[in-house]
């Protein structure tokens, strides 16, 4: 049987230029984010809270708020590279930003999110990396090819 796996060659990680506060995602314009390496998300999970009591003849537990979690980012690093330098913005600014990831099959992932930590790092016989950790805020939005 042939596998329907879905390449990452192909795949594209771009940013908004607006603050996702005040800007639709349909109305933003979007910087690519160049040379991604991999990515890790969007994922996330739910808080389970007891609500056990008296009369219970065992564990009683709720689902509370999904909480979509967070996107990772490893890419080369590259300094003047517009996508990377909106990410550097929007986590020094503090903004909400909206995130579109493209995969090479024409699906789509679309989320508002914090650009929590953008680190350069690198060691002997290796490239420069940018690794950007965003924090998602609400719902991600799955748009299959």
């Amino acid at each position: 049987m042939t596998s329907n796996a879905i390449n990452f060659e192909g795949s594209q990680v771009e940013i908004g230029q607006g603050n996702a506060v005040t800007v639709d995602e349909g109305a933003d314009t979007f910087d690519e984010i160049s040379e991604v390496k991999s990515t890790d998300g969007p994922g996330g999970d739910t808080t389970i809270f007891d609500v056990t009591h008296s009369q219970s003849t065992a564990k009683e537990k709720r689902a509370g708020t999904k909480d979509e979690g967070g996107f990772n980012v490893v890419a080369n690093y590259i300094p003047g590279d517009t996508g990377q330098q909106s990410c550097q913005t929007a986590r020094t600014n503090r903004q909400l930003r909206n995130v579109k990831v493209t995969l090479s099959d024409g699906t789509v992932f679309d989320f508002k999110a914090f650009c929590r930590r953008f680190q350069v790092t690198s060691g002997i016989d290796q490239a420069y990396d940018a690794n950007i950790d965003f924090e998602i805020s609400g719902d991600v939005t799955v748009t299959p090819a």
